[in-house]
């Protein structure tokens, strides 16, 4: 199963998932400073717990996600406006 078809088990759109997905690719790459090495088993770690969650959380990460965590068109996002949005969308799911 892919880490999609994961997320779109616990009610996600495929629209939703992938930027759950993209979300979490670049926390780990570019915050947890992940390396390439070891990246893709992290990814799926990442991805199992959240699919571990209980569908409402799920669901409220996505929305956190494709609402807050995304820059608007022409918005200009510092490194620590990128981290603390990253971190409040970890939160959702801790």
């Amino acid at each position: 199963m892919t880490r999609t078809e994961i997320l779109e088990k616990k009610g996600l759109s495929a629209d939703q998932a992938l930027k759950v997905l993209i979300y979490a690719d670049q926390g780990l790459r570019w915050i947890k400073g992940i390396d390439a090495l070891n990246h893709q088993n992290k990814l799926d770690e990442f991805v199992y717990e959240i699919a571990a969650k209980p569908k409402e959380k799920v669901k409220e990460m996505a929305n956190y996600v494709i609402d807050k965590y995304f820059a608007k068109d022409g918005e200009d996002v510092s490194r620590e406006e990128f981290e603390r949005r990253w971190r409040a969308g970890e939160s959702i799911i801790k």
